[in-house]
């Protein structure tokens, strides 16, 4: 399943994980939300319900565009790639991170996420 996740008045089409806690994100949809930079590496914003439904795991390296989940409500959007030894539960992908890290900045930003678009 596909989702438009936009940024900065870019659109980057992303690709969600098969799973419980996509399933519960995609429910939110359509979704602007205020993410946090931290680290110089992510942007987090707590959602306003919970969304996992699956036990968290160490994923081990992040890759820039995962879209994760951190403890119960926390989402999370990667624009660094980077080694790791936190659990989420993932989300989703955004499908090509051409641009991303331009749009994204190193402050806090408004992200939006709309719902299921076609795949064709």
């Amino acid at each position: 399943m596909k989702i438009n996740v936009i940024i900065g008045g870019q659109t980057f089409a992303a690709t969600l994980e098969d799973n419980k806690t996509a399933n519960v994100f995609l429910q939110m949809l359509p979704l602007t939300i205020k993410m946090d930079d931290v680290n110089s590496n992510e942007k987090y914003a707590v959602l306003p319900s919970v969304i996992k439904n699956e036990t968290a795991s160490k994923i081990g390296s992040i890759q820039a565009g995962d879209i994760m989940c951190y403890d119960e409500a926390g989402l999370v959007l990667f624009y660094e790639t980077f080694p790791t030894s936190y659990s989420y539960v993932p989300i989703g992908h955004i499908d090509d991170t051409e641009g991303l890290l331009e749009v994204i900045g190193s402050g806090d930003i408004d992200v939006q996420f709309s719902g299921q678009i076609n795949d064709n």
